[in-house]
């Protein structure tokens, strides 16, 4: 929590997918601030505080699309810790 506010990382390459989820975020709780990133390299950017990431506040929660769970796009918890 930051300012009162929770921030949530969503990975997300879908911007259909990515509009509704910032809707329901913002119904469920219209003090999320919700960062989205597309892929797992730049979750992992964000989540270092690399690059264009570097201000980044670290997420209470990151939310990922199933699909960087598992097969080709996995991304491992233990690369998550960051």
């Amino acid at each position: 929590m930051h300012n009162g506010h929770s921030h949530v990382l969503l990975v997300e390459d879908n911007p259909s997918d990515l509009r509704l989820t910032k809707e329901a975020f913002q119904d469920l709780d219209p003090l999320v601030i919700l960062d989205a990133v597309s892929d797992g390299a730049a979750a992992l950017a964000f989540l270092r505080r690399e690059g264009a990431h570097v201000s980044a506040v670290r997420p209470a929660l990151v939310v990922l699309d199933p699909k960087w769970m598992a097969g080709k796009y996995s991304i491992s918890s233990r690369r998550m810790r960051a």
